[in-house]
């Protein structure tokens, strides 16, 4: 799998993202103005170095957040093809989480987005857009 790394909302393995329940993961993308990238096929990855932990098993979703402008005012969420809900088990160390962009509904920025039922705690994530969609 090799990631575009101009198109990555988290690149670095050593970030923790810690006792989260919804949120932003890293960085928003500018994905080039409003008719970019609309009906083309993309694939984003979410990758983990380490296990997800949680003192619960909460179910976990992630989705993509869009919007006209880098505030995000006026934003839309986007659930991820992935299957839901995925659980702590489902984000351990090795895994790999492909998904297509969606095709409507993309304004020119975009971000990740996690939500969860109780907090967790994620390390190790990289994410982003992949130039090799791994095998689903």
């Amino acid at each position: 799998m090799i990631f575009d790394y101009e198109l990555m909302f988290v690149d670095d393995q050593n970030n923790t993202q810690k006792n989260i329940t919804s949120g932003v993961l890293g960085a928003a993308l500018d994905i080039m103005g409003d008719g970019q990238g609309k009906g083309f096929p993309a694939t984003i990855a979410i990758a983990f170095s380490s296990d997800t932990t949680a003192t619960a098993d909460p179910d976990i979703q992630f989705a993509i957040e869009t919007a006209d402008n880098a505030k995000f005012t006026k934003s839309t969420t986007i659930p991820l093809s992935l299957p839901t809900p995925l659980k702590k088990a489902d984000l351990s160390a090795g895994t790999v989480l492909p998904c297509p962009l969606p095709k409507v509904g993309l304004k020119r920025y975009v971000r990740l987005r996690l939500g969860a039922d109780s907090a967790i705690t994620c390390m190790g994530i990289k994410a982003g857009f992949v130039l090799d969609a791994p095998e689903q």
